[in-house]
C-alpha cells in the first residue's frame, strides 16, 4: 500500500459520501416507510461495483484507479450497508414487520440482480 493508492481510495470515499449523502436529503427517510434513499444507493453501488469487477477482470486487469478510487474509495463511500442495518432496526421498533421484511429481500435480491447486470455488461457491451 503506498500514499498514492490511500489518494485515490481517500478521494474516492469522499465522492462516495458526498453522493449518498445527496441521495439521502433528496429522498429523506421517516421510521415507518420504506427507506428508498438506502435502497437505491446499494443497488446502484452494487451495480457498479459489477461493472468495475468485470472491467477488472477482463479487460483493465492492473487499473489502480478502478480499483482504489471506485471500487474501494467510492463505492465503499457510497454503499450504506450500517445505514441498511439501522433501518431495518428502526422499521422492527416500530412494528413494521411487512416493511422491513421487503425491505431486507428486495435489497438483497435486486442488489445481487444488480451486480449481475453490471458483470453482464461489462463483459458484453463494455469489452
Amino acid at each position: 500500500m503506498n500514499l498514492y493508492n490511500l489518494f485515490w481510495i481517500a478521494t474516492g470515499g469522499a465522492l462516495g459520501s458526498m453522493l449518498r449523502f445527496s441521495i439521502q436529503y433528496i429522498l429523506p427517510y421517516s421510521q415507518n416507510t420504506f427507506p428508498k434513499a438506502t435502497f437505491l444507493t446499494n443497488i446502484v453501488a452494487s451495480f457498479i461495483v459489477g461493472i468495475i469487477s468485470g472491467l477488472m477482470s477482463n479487460k483493465f486487469p492492473e487499473n489502480a484507479i478502478l480499483k482504489y478510487f471506485l471500487l474501494i474509495g467510492f463505492c465503499g463511500g457510497f454503499s450504506t450497508f450500517s445505514t441498511f442495518i439501522l433501518e431495518i432496526h428502526q422499521l422492527n421498533a416500530q412494528a413494521n414487520f411487512f416493511t422491513s421484511f421487503i425491505y431486507i429481500f428486495s435489497s438483497l435480491t435486486v442488489a445481487t440482480l444488480a451486480l449481475f447486470l453490471g458483470l453482464w455488461l461489462s463483459k458484453t457491451i463494455l469489452s
